[in-house]
């Protein structure tokens, strides 16, 4: 007996299944995406996905994967008022696919209103910018009353085109952290204010950047005169003290300057305590000097008044003007001698150069 065996024909596991139609959120004007949820039904034949198809009204779909709660988004680009979308589900497995019936969307016209329209948004009042600085100051006087739920931005374009932002405090004060500002190079800057989706721009602050200022830390500083020590001919040195006056400015150092008849300038540091001592060569009697103190810091300088001082005569001490000298003890003398001896005890210490004679 023959016995013919049929081939297997293959089964599609989702010829018996409904798949259900989905429940689609409501859709608005300029709405990017179509959001919704589906019941799947029990049992789903095994190996089965589901996913979501958008027809947008130019015929062209876009899908999205359902989750495994059954809520699906499908991206389709931004909606227009009265766009008409359909919306179903298809399931897959395998070779076979089955969709659900498909739910017509009619998308609605954007009823929100924008809490910021009527809102003026003020211009901000930028501080001076300096070469070299690194962010962006300043105010906007936040007008009252300000709608529910508003924030503030300052945003600062720099001179390249770049745009850098920091929230603006509920005082109005701002600071924008920027790359390092350039001298003559023009920044605008602008008050943003948001609300939900919407916002809603101040006109623009344009500022140049100032170069940087180089101050002079001895501009207000006080440089005291000198008091010069007595000077006297065969000198060679010119000594003084001067009273430092307190603060002195971060880096300040001074020195004493003699100037001498024939127009040569020689000078010396200025000790902490203010005492200094100028050599300069032996100085002769009725010479007139001249003396200041200079303070300087960094390439600024600045100098006292001049101090004037005439070198006097040389001036020679006596070594023996204090010097005690002791009376001598004779020995006793009689008639016919013809010297007179004796001796003296010297005070001491005896005055270098000193000598004695008898009388």
């Amino acid at each position: 007996m023959n016995v013919t065996v049929d081939k297997t024909v293959p089964t599609n596991p989702l010829e018996g299944y409904g798949v259900a139609q989905p429940v689609v959120y409501p859709v608005k004007a300029g709405d990017t995406a179509v959001t919704g949820k589906v019941t799947l039904e029990e049992p789903i034949p095994a190996g089965t996905t589901f996913e979501a198809e958008v027809t947008l009204p130019d015929g062209s779909t876009k899908t999205g994967m359902l989750n495994p709660d059954g809520t699906f988004t499908v991206d389709t680009g931004t909606l227009a008022a009265g766009d008409e979308l359909i919306v179903h589900v298809i399931a897959h497995n395998g070779a076979n696919q089955k969709e659900s019936n498909p739910v017509h969307v009619i998308v609605a016209a954007d009823t929100t209103t924008n809490p910021i329209e009527n809102y003026t948004v003020n211009a901000p009042v930028v501080n001076p910018m300096t070469d070299g600085e690194t962010q962006v100051t300043g105010q906007v006087n936040l007008g009252i009353p300000i709608p529910n739920g508003t924030t503030f931005t300052a945003v600062v374009t720099l001179a390249d085109g770049t745009t850098t932002s920091a929230p603006v405090a509920a005082d109005g004060q701002f600071t924008v952290a920027t790359n390092t500002l350039v001298a003559e190079t023009t920044v605008g800057v602008k008050n943003v204010a948001t609300n939900g989706t919407f916002t809603k721009d101040s006109s623009i602050v344009y500022q140049t950047v100032s170069p940087q200022l180089d101050t002079n830390p001895l501009a207000n500083y006080t440089v005291n005169q000198p008091t010069v020590e007595p000077v006297t001919a065969d000198q060679t040195s010119v000594k003084g003290q001067v009273t430092l006056a307190t603060p002195i400015p971060d880096g300040t150092t001074f020195e004493a300057t003699v100037t001498l008849p024939n127009g040569t300038q020689k000078t010396a540091a200025v000790d902490a305590n203010g005492n200094f001592e100028v050599v300069t060569g032996r100085l002769t009697a009725d010479s007139d000097l001249s003396v200041k103190i200079t303070a300087k810091n960094s390439t600024y300088t600045k100098d006292s008044e001049n101090v004037s001082v005439t070198v006097g005569a040389a001036t020679v001490e006596n070594p023996l003007e204090n010097y005690n000298v002791a009376e001598p003890v004779v020995d006793p003398v009689k008639e016919g001698d013809k010297q007179v001896t004796g001796s003296v005890t010297l005070t001491e210490p005896v005055p270098d150069g000193t000598s004695a004679r008898r009388n």
